[in-house]
C-alpha cells in the first residue's frame, strides 16, 4: 500500500511524496539497502546519477541524496527513511537554477516523517 503527493512551493519549486507501507522489518531493510547502493554506487561532480549526502542526518534510517543530471549542472533534492513500517520519500526540484533547496526539503522531509509516524 502506498500513496504520492504532489505540489508546488512557490512558483519555483516542486515537492514530491510519497510514502508506502511494509511488513515487518521491510521499511528499514529498504532503507539499509538504499544507503548500502549510495555508497556503492554514488555519483558526484560532473557524473549524472545519485549523489550521497548525509545518512541518520534526521535521525534513524534516514538518508540524503541527489539525483544529478545535465553533466553534475541540475540536481534534486531526496530524503528517504524509514518510519515504523513506512518508507517515506519527499522529492524537490527546482525549476528556475536546476538546484533544490535542501533545508527546505528538510523540514518538509520532517514533517512527512511525523505525519506517517501519527
Amino acid at each position: 500500500m502506498s500513496r504520492t503527493e504532489a505540489g508546488d512551493l512557490g512558483t519555483r519549486f516542486r515537492i514530491y511524496e510519497n510514502a508506502a507501507w511494509y511488513r515487518g522489518d521491510g521499511a528499514h531493510a529498504y532503507i539499509t539497502e538504499l544507503k548500502a547502493q549510495l555508497a556503492r554506487c554514488g555519483a558526484g561532480g560532473d557524473e549524472e546519477g545519485f549523489d550521497p549526502l548525509a545518512e541518520d542526518h534526521l535521525g534513524p534510517d534516514t538518508v540524503l541524496f541527489l539525483g544529478t543530471y545535465d553533466e553534475g549542472d541540475r540536481y534534486v533534492g531526496y530524503v528517504a527513511a524509514a518510519v515504523g513500517h513506512y518508507v517515506v520519500v519527499v522529492m524537490m526540484s527546482d525549476s528556475y537554477l536546476g538546484a533544490a533547496d535542501l533545508t527546505t526539503l528538510n523540514g518538509l522531509a520532517s514533517a512527512a516523517m511525523s505525519r506517517a509516524a501519527a
